[in-house]
């Protein structure tokens, strides 16, 4: 027998047993399993994975904020307040408009305290719409313009950054203040600092404001505040001026439980200028680390606990505002990317 004709015939029957092997008894073909080209690794359990992401032309949500009701609340673009189904994961991107407030000029952060929605709004420099913080009262009817119940306006105020509220519906502002420096022997001169203020349910008297944090360089003390977020009697602030973020006591001046800046033992590696704070109101809090495009997750003790996940082409370019919290009983993490046009949309894998 010839034997190139031979080898030619052995391996043509070794080519048909594989095919045959290959489609099995029923006579479908078994494929082996692919990683996909946009997350190339199987998640492993106890860690968010992106699930979807909501974006529009010329779109800069600047602050977003998941209600007890399952509500997500954005503000737009600094000139409006839309709300959303929770429920992103499916894609659903249209404002479903059931709560529509009216007043605002030019909001840039959101909070809620006790069923109350506040807004500040940072005004269009005339008397008539001032840099203000606007309490909405959502249960005064679905689907009608709501007027705000209260009105806080301090003259103090250069620039808002980050609202908050609590059970009692205090509403804490961090902001940009004007305030008269006293430095002997040289006169009080006026300038301009970080801080954080409380003002008092129900009238939110500015006469009768607290102080919780003031600028400086130590634990309790900010540079340069931004988001804040009161959680089950603590206030975490993104302290963006420190590359931290801290647990302040809102019960005491310049009193910070502890700061967190990425570097903690297992930590990532350091934060760069954080905007944005987020409680999930279960057992963690997370730090928007900006100028690292990544959310970082803690416990409530300020241990590290991980890196949300912000890997494949929908990533983040600079992050700004998270909130987190549970819809139908699954863990979600909202974050708003206003340099992207987008909101990314992650879900915790149990």
């Amino acid at each position: 027998m010839n034997v190139g004709a031979s080898a030619r015939r052995l391996a043509a029957l070794a080519l048909a047993a594989a095919l045959l092997a290959g489609a099995g008894g029923c006579g479908r073909r078994f494929l082996e399993p692919k990683q996909s080209p946009k997350a190339p690794y199987i998640p492993p359990p106890e860690t968010f994975i992106l699930v979807a992401g909501w974006t529009q032309p010329a779109w800069q949500p600047t602050c977003v904020l998941l209600t007890h009701s399952g509500i997500l609340l954005v503000a737009e673009d600094s000139a409006r307040v839309r709300n959303y189904s929770s429920l992103g994961q499916r894609g659903q991107i249209t404002p479903i408009d059931i709560y529509r407030f009216n007043g605002l000029t030019k909001p840039v952060q959101v909070a809620e305290g006790n069923s109350h929605v506040f807004v500040a709004d940072m005004g269009d420099g005339s008397k008539q719409h001032p840099i203000s913080v606007m309490e909405y009262d959502p249960s005064q009817g679905l689907d009608t313009p709501m007027d705000p119940v209260h009105v806080v306006v301090d003259t103090t105020w250069v620039r808002i950054k980050g609202v908050a509220s609590d059970l009692q519906r205090n509403l804490y502002v961090s902001c940009d203040a004007r305030m008269y420096i006293f430095q002997p022997p040289n006169l009080p001169a006026l300038d301009t600092e970080t801080v954080v203020y409380r003002y008092r349910a129900p009238n939110y008297d500015t006469a009768l404001r607290d102080t919780v944090a003031q600028q400086g360089n130590g634990v309790g003390s900010l540079q340069d505040a931004h988001q804040i977020v009161w959680s089950a009697g603590v206030l975490y602030v993104a302290d963006t001026g420190k590359d931290a973020a801290q647990a302040l006591d809102p019960n005491r001046m310049n009193f910070g439980f502890f700061k967190v800046d990425g570097t903690e033992p297992g930590g990532p590696g350091a934060c760069k200028r954080p905007q944005g704070v987020a409680a999930d109101g279960v057992n963690d809090f997370y730090v928007v680390d900006t100028g690292n495009r990544r959310v970082l997750r803690y416990n409530l003790d300020g241990t590290f606990d991980q890196v949300v996940n912000q890997f494949g082409p929908d990533g983040m370019l600079a992050p700004t505002s998270a909130t987190a919290g549970l819809v139908q009983s699954s863990l979600y993490l909202y974050v708003a990317d206003p340099a992207a046009q987008r909101i990314n949309v992650y879900r915790f894998q149990q």
